[in-house]
């Protein structure tokens, strides 16, 4: 980041402004973003691989490798989906309705703060797989369940970093 945060910066804040606009669109835009999330994620990598090679990354740059594995990222993509959707199903299951009412008492913003939690913890498998998947498709060429798989073990084995990354982002 210190090496070029301006750079790094707009990255990211393209990166969030596609999956905002994704996610705004009625009914085709959550599932469309669940499938393109992957190749979002690997142009988000090759920015910031061409930051470390300190350059400014053109849309080349940014595309290298894409195309030649879009259909093992097309597939990381519906695995997403069918992970999300296999999330929602589990919260409507488990009763964890996560709806925020206007005007909420400290008892019951706390039952979904309680809620959320639990989701958390399920969902964590799930973001685990994801995590390093789409990079380890386009910088090394591993399928798609492949990709997944070793994701899932390289966070798990790296657990303590992720707990503190995550406290470091809620602090």
């Amino acid at each position: 980041f210190r090496r070029n945060p301006a750079l790094l910066a707009a990255l990211t804040f393209g990166y969030l402004l596609v999956v905002l606009l994704l996610n705004a669109l009625p009914f085709i835009g959550p599932v469309a973003l669940a499938v393109v999330l992957p190749a979002l994620t690997a142009m988000l990598g090759n920015g910031c691989h061409a930051v470390e090679r300190r350059h400014p990354p053109t849309m080349a740059e940014l595309t290298r490798g894409i195309e030649a594995r879009s259909r093992d990222l097309a597939r990381l993509g519906m695995l997403n989906l069918g992970a999300s959707l296999l999330l929602i199903l589990a919260s409507i299951a488990l009763g964890l309705d996560l709806t925020i009412e206007p005007g909420m008492d400290q008892a019951r913003a706390a039952d979904l703060l309680r809620r959320f939690a639990a989701l958390m913890l399920i969902a964590s498998p799930v973001l685990a797989a994801f995590w390093f998947a789409p990079l380890l498709t386009l910088w090394n060429g591993v399928t798609a369940t492949k990709s997944a798989f070793f994701s899932f073990v390289a966070a798990w084995r790296n657990w303590r970093a992720f707990v503190v990354y995550a406290l470091d982002a809620a602090h």
